[in-house]
């Protein structure tokens, strides 16, 4: 069992624990973070001079610990050799007689050691099948009249999870950071005093749950909780392309069949190509009342702007590499132009295989660009017209 699954954390050093460290409502506070379990795993060195733990060290726990802190040894620590002070707090530390508020736990840690003390997991992500989900990076901060979760999945797959939150009572609703809308979850249900939520994350997406308004209800089943839409039209072939001759592009424009890397191409400039380059091509478009349209980009490198009929419709530069072209799209002929621009990488790469007085580029670093490949670069997957659902 991953000890940690469910549970976030930070590691502190001897310095931290005897400035900052305090105890408030149980729990044990370093300036602005507060935890409620402190886990010293195995018999870690704590003093400069190698000892287990100091006498300061030592000291500082105990009044953790008669505050009302919660301490977990995996080990019983013990004092460097002669050291009578300091084995003679940890003995009143490890004393079951001792009087306070907190207490010190001693042996091995996993999930099911952190129940028993009232500290269920924070976060939960299950399949459809109802197995734990890796990959799923998380954290929690609590706030006077809310708690916010971020939750970010880290694999360039979407991930179609079922999240478990240790809180209740408030209504999720999804922030967006990459749009900046704010939406409440149409499914959620709450469980054992913990609420669950649907969700789908993007490849390497991320969102935010944020529960603040109170609520009496246990449960709602209006819908997804994300976006579904059909393709409408997919936009694969005859691309013009326009490369700024400036650096090292092609001076007239390419045209294509189907979409690709800019560093499949034979040509020197466009493989080795940095800036910004311009995808054209006009399409026929029945105007629909009612539903969102939006114009999906596949996968980008690195960055793109979509342009319909001339007006911007924002830019993409992560998953889904998606905007929304409603309102710009118009009955008949609509123009598509999508600005992509990649890195410096491979101009610098390209042009260190030049003489100098050819390169565009200069680098004082030209060593790091031995034998590094060329990385993709442009629209590398079909373009798709999408009707949401």
């Amino acid at each position: 069992v991953d000890p940690l699954n469910g549970y976030a954390y930070d590691s502190f050093n001897p310095d931290v624990l005897l400035r900052l460290a305090k105890v408030e409502n149980g729990k044990v506070v370093f300036g602005g973070a507060s935890y409620r379990l402190l886990v010293f795993p195995g018999k870690r060195k704590m003093d400069p001079n190698g000892n287990m733990l100091s006498a300061s060290v030592a000291t500082k726990l105990n009044e953790l610990v008669q505050d009302g802190a919660t301490v977990l040894f995996t080990e019983k620590p013990t004092a460097f050799e002669g050291d009578n002070e300091t084995g003679q707090i940890l003995n009143s530390l490890f004393n079951e007689n001792k009087t306070g508020k907190g207490k010190i736990l001693l042996g091995a840690y996993s999930q099911s050691s952190f129940k028993p003390l009232g500290i269920e997991p924070d976060f939960m992500a299950f399949d459809k099948d109802g197995k734990r989900v890796k990959g799923m990076a998380w954290t929690h901060r609590s706030l006077p009249n809310a708690d916010i979760y971020f939750i970010g999945n880290q694999r360039e797959e979407a991930a179609q999870v079922t999240c478990s939150f240790r809180t209740s009572g408030k209504l999720p609703e999804i922030y967006n950071p990459v749009t900046g809308e704010t939406s409440e979850t149409k499914t959620w249900l709450l469980k054992n005093g913990r609420t669950e939520v649907p969700m789908k994350l993007d490849a390497n997406g991320s969102l935010f749950l944020v529960f603040e308004k109170p609520t009496s209800e246990t449960s709602a089943n209006n819908g997804l909780n994300w976006m579904e839409s059909e393709v409408a039209q997919t936009l694969d072939q005859n691309w013009k392309i326009q490369f700024d001759p400036a650096w090292g592009g092609p001076k007239e424009p390419v045209q294509i069949d189907s979409l690709k890397s800019w560093t499949a191409f034979t040509d020197f400039g466009i493989q080795h190509y940095s800036g910004t380059a311009r995808y054209s091509k006009t399409i026929e478009w029945t105007k629909q009342e009612g539903k969102p349209v939006w114009l999906d980009l596949g996968k980008v490198d690195n960055i793109a702007e979509v342009f319909i009929n001339g007006k911007s419709c924002g830019v993409a530069w992560t998953f889904p590499y998606r905007v929304e072209i409603t309102s710009a799209l118009q009955n008949g002929s609509n123009t598509i132009d999508i600005d992509v621009t990649n890195t410096w990488a491979n101009r610098l790469i390209g042009d260190h295989s030049l003489p100098e007085n050819q390169r565009l580029t200069w680098t004082t670093a030209p060593y790091m660009l031995e034998g590094k490949p060329l990385l993709d670069a442009g629209l590398l997957e079909d373009v798709n017209i999408l009707i949401e659902n």
